[in-house]
């Protein structure tokens, strides 16, 4: 569902320099409650640090970025508590050795959270989990919903989900916009990276290039 609330997300002319560089720069975008978006760029294109900065765990070097009405990277830590991680990177992911049920029981201590939001979360993507199942053993689009099904458990305003169509192919990549579509549907808003945007835009509202193209 869409919201006449403030965005949650305004990024203007945002970057991330380092020593070695821009990682990313002159990255502009609005998202809102109940809004899909989605963020293409090669690998080495800054996709990550994005997902990272937007969510208050990097520091920005240029520009002017709120988050939930709040500006960072002075309210890094209160944008923390109000946004959710499905996956980034290498940072965060799921643990290959453990069973589902280990994972939800975490998440819920972790997030404070109950265990019991993890099966509407699940109906909410049109997946279900066998909880006895290894993480390792399930195919690599099963294990991104699960990614975002956990993520959802934690009923914050935004989540982030890196590399959506990281092990999938073609058909599992749509597959896997359409659940991100049903749980930006839900009121929250879901930003996630692909190499490849152009099989999101059936599904997201904004589909950005690190490059400046938007749609």
């Amino acid at each position: 569902m869409q919201s006449t609330e403030p965005p949650l997300v305004v990024a203007d002319d945002l970057g991330v320099h380092t020593h070695r560089g821009w990682v990313f720069e002159a990255l502009s975008l609005q998202a809102g409650a109940g809004q899909l978006v989605a963020i293409a760029g090669p690998g080495g294109s800054g996709r990550t640090a994005v997902l990272l900065t937007l969510g208050g765990r990097m520091r920005p070097s240029a520009g002017v970025l709120r988050v939930c009405g709040l500006l960072l990277p002075e309210h890094a830590a209160r944008v923390r508590a109000l946004t959710a991680v499905a996956r980034i990177g290498g940072a965060v992911t799921l643990d290959k050795d453990l069973r589902v049920a280990d994972l939800v029981r975490e998440r819920a201590l972790m997030a404070r959270c109950s265990r019991g939001a993890f099966g509407p979360a699940c109906s909410v993507l049109d997946v279900s989990f066998d909880e006895r199942s290894v993480v390792g053993a399930l195919e690599a689009h099963q294990v991104m919903l699960l990614a975002l099904a956990l993520a959802l458990m934690e009923g914050r305003q935004i989540v982030f989900l890196d590399d959506l169509d990281t092990g999938s192919d073609a058909r599992s990549q749509a597959w896997l916009w359409a659940a991100a579509r049903r749980a930006a549907d839900t009121g929250v808003c879901v930003i996630a990276t692909a190499v490849d945007g152009s099989l999101a835009r059936p599904y997201a509202q904004h589909v950005v290039s690190l490059y400046g193209e938007e749609s």
